[in-house]
Parts: C-alpha cells; sequence; structure tokens
C-alpha cells in the first residue's frame, strides 16, 4: 500500500477526517463564511445534505427539517453521536432511500470530484426525483485551475481523495441538459481550493 493510499485509509475514520477537515479550514474562515451563506442564501423548507460526512453545515439549517446521509458508516455514527436527535442516514448518493417529492433543498459540498461522469448524473437524477417541484439542488465543489502554471492548486488536486477532480467547463458539460436551468458562481475567498458554486432548480419539464 502506498503512502498516499495509507493516508486515504486513515481518513475513513471519522475522528481523523473531522480533524483534517478543521486543519484545512484554518485560515480560511472567510471562505467558510461565504460557502455557508451560499448554502443558506439558496436553501428552504426540508433540507438534505448528500455526502455530509460528519456533519460539518448541519449548524445552519437548525430552522429547517434537517437530513444528514453518507456512504460511509464511521462518518454517519460520528455524527449521530456528536447530536443524538440528528435525523442521519447511510446511502449511496446513486440511490437514495427517500419518496419522490421530499425534499424542498438538497445540497452537497465536495461530493462530485469523487464520482465518475456517469454516477454524477445518476446521483443529479435521482435528487431532482426526490426534490419537490420548484425545488433547489445546491452543492459546492472543487475545480482544476484555469491556468497549467497555477501549481499550488494542481497539486491539491492530485493529493485528494476524490479521483475525477475536472476543469468546470467538462463539468460543465457532463450535467447540462436542455431540462435543467442551471446557476453557478464562484465562491470568493475560496483560493486555493478553487470552488464553485451550483443551483440546479428542479423546474416542471416541458
Amino acid at each position: 500500500m502506498s503512502c498516499m493510499e495509507k493516508l486515504y485509509h486513515l481518513l475513513e475514520n471519522a475522528r481523523m477526517h473531522n480533524l483534517t477537515q478543521s486543519v484545512l479550514s484554518f485560515g480560511r474562515q472567510r471562505c467558510m463564511l461565504e460557502t455557508e451563506a451560499f448554502l443558506l442564501s439558496n436553501a428552504t423548507g426540508r433540507v438534505l445534505d448528500v455526502g455530509g460526512g460528519t456533519n460539518r453545515y448541519g449548524h445552519i439549517f437548525k430552522n429547517n427539517y434537517f437530513v444528514l446521509g453518507d456512504l460511509n458508516t464511521a462518518y454517519v455514527s460520528y455524527a449521530k453521536q456528536k447530536d443524538a436527535r440528528l435525523n442521519a442516514v447511510v446511502f449511496d448518493a446513486t440511490r437514495m432511500p427517500f419518496k419522490k417529492g421530499f425534499f424542498d433543498t438538497i445540497i452537497s459540498v465536495g461530493l462530485f470530484h469523487h464520482m465518475s461522469d456517469s454516477d454524477v448524473c445518476r446521483s443529479i437524477d435521482e435528487c431532482l426525483a426526490i426534490l419537490a417541484l420548484n425545488g433547489k439542488l445546491v452543492f459546492i465543489d472543487a475545480f482544476l485551475p484555469h491556468s497549467r502554471y497555477d501549481f499550488i492548486v494542481w497539486f491539491l488536486a492530485k493529493i485528494d481523495r476524490g479521483r475525477y477532480m475536472r476543469a468546470l467547463p467538462n463539468f460543465l458539460k457532463v450535467i447540462e441538459t436542455k431540462n435543467r436551468s442551471i446557476r453557478f458562481k464562484q465562491i470568493e475567498n475560496s483560493y486555493p481550493w478553487n470552488l464553485v458554486g451550483f443551483v440546479i432548480n428542479n423546474v416542471e419539464k416541458d
């Protein structure tokens, strides 16, 4: 097992994952505030966090009906230990155990660069199926830098656990269809992570 594989395996532990997230967030409070503001400003009603890990963003939805979901059982167990009242479910982001139209908002942060193109499409389709009409899929992800000389961002992309880090134009080609209303914007102060936020409205199809 390589050093990187050992590191990735270590990060499957919920406490190590949490510690790493805290360390990487040090000195980046403005980026965190921008991320939270983007999520909160687009969220209403019942909220589902897909790939929510150890529940980093649940605190901003204290006035909403909120559900945390993740594929990693250890992350979900850890989150429930920290908050016994938390609604938390283990599931695959391409097969979600919820009724159609149940949620008003679905959020996700840093999920899709861990998924292949086909799984991204399946996950988005699944999200739209369980969103209410005019509900919103709100997500943020990291992307490759625009410049080949931005070595810091390239290095971070190389060591990231996500195997599918993409350039933004390539990702847009994956998710754009004629029946989707998509907005996106750069998350301010996110360098060197090159974060972009997206909103897909679940509008009625023609």
